[in-house]
């Protein structure tokens, strides 16, 4: 639950929720919700981002895709490190920006997949003229104030990412409106194509270098430090991002279906049986006070006063006064003379 509060609080794009977020959490975990006062909120609350940037990402996402972008090239020595990079760098630019020239919209096609999401969402949303540029839309009982000549809107989406919301979408949709005009310039193609526009000049091999005079003449590694565990090679994907083809599916807070605790399952719970060396499931054995276990001998019988049983003599029958049962031999039977 304190999970779920954080990333509630840190996705909020308004102030109004992320208070709410970080009330929940006080209650919940006061020192969770002490700790996070301390960092900056513009370093990890969407509601304080600058809406200049018009970046609305709060995890470190882009640093985890250019590592697994590099791939194996991260531990080679740093020539052969450089020189990877300008290589993949420079087939990068050039895919990228011949990809650009085929698209036949103003807008790059990332943006226009998520515009058109807004499509089945907007359907519960109903709208209010009030002016030339301003609207009023009602969603879930809540009402937003949308100024079109300022592209803002009070869910604050629009004005984080330069992306039109719901609220505003709905509004260009019923004035029958261009969405393309009301993006962000940083969102275009043409921005996209001027990114990818320069080149990366090509270098001589290290072969044909001019020598150089380096003192001491033997340069010395730096020092290496291996920290615990395996090198982690995939990075790690957002709260709720689904799993690339041919990933697994993003582990999350284990849940006993046994004992309804966190942090194990069924077959790692201590309540439930476990197996023995040969890979068998074993019971508890219960004792109560009506049940003895003797050696084996027994299987949860009671023996009478004066029996004497000894190692497997019997299965579990009843011996009466003064028999003698020796080492198996007789299988719980009464002796004739006894009767």
């Amino acid at each position: 639950m304190l999970r779920k509060l954080f990333w509630r609080a840190a996705r909020a794009y308004t102030k109004t929720k992320f208070k709410e977020a970080m009330t929940q959490m006080k209650v919940l975990k006061p020192k969770a919700h002490d700790w996070l006062c301390k960092i900056p909120f513009e370093m990890w609350a969407r509601h304080s981002f600058l809406a200049d940037l018009k970046n609305n990402h709060i995890t470190n996402n882009l640093a985890e895709s250019f590592n697994s972008w590099v791939g194996k090239f991260r531990g080679k020595p740093i020539l052969t490190l450089m020189e990877s990079l300008r290589s993949k760098l420079t087939s990068r630019i050039q895919k990228r920006f011949g990809k650009a020239c085929s698209w036949p919209k103003i807008v790059v096609p990332n943006v226009i997949e998520k515009l058109n999401k807004h499509a089945s969402i907007c359907r519960s949303c109903t709208m209010l003229f009030a002016s030339g540029d301003e609207f009023q839309v009602k969603d879930n009982e809540v009402s937003h104030i949308i100024n079109i000549n300022q592209r803002t809107c009070d869910c604050k989406i629009w004005n984080l990412t330069g992306i039109p919301c719901i609220h505003a979408y709905i509004v260009l949709i019923n004035r029958r409106d261009n969405l393309e005009n009301y993006y962000h310039s940083s969102l275009t193609k043409a921005t996209y194509m001027k990114a990818y526009n320069e080149m990366i000049h090509p270098v001589e091999d290290v072969k044909l270098w001019p020598d150089i005079e380096v003192e001491p003449l033997t340069v010395l590694p730096p020092e290496l430090r291996r920290r615990s565990g395996r090198p982690r090679k995939t990075r790690r994907r957002e709260q709720g991002e689904p799993p690339a083809v041919g990933q697994s599916r993003r582990s999350t807070t284990l849940r006993c279906s046994r004992c309804e605790q966190y942090g194990h399952n069924k077959r790692t719970c201590e309540d439930g049986p476990k197996r023995d060396r040969k890979g068998n499931w074993k019971k508890r054995k219960e004792y109560t006070l009506e049940s003895s276990m003797v050696h084996g001998g027994t299987i949860g019988q009671v023996p009478i006063a004066g029996t004497s049983m000894v190692h497997g003599g019997n299965d579990g029958q009843v011996a009466t006064a003064g028999t003698s049962m020796a080492h198996g031999g007789n299988d719980g039977q009464v002796p004739a003379g006894e009767i």
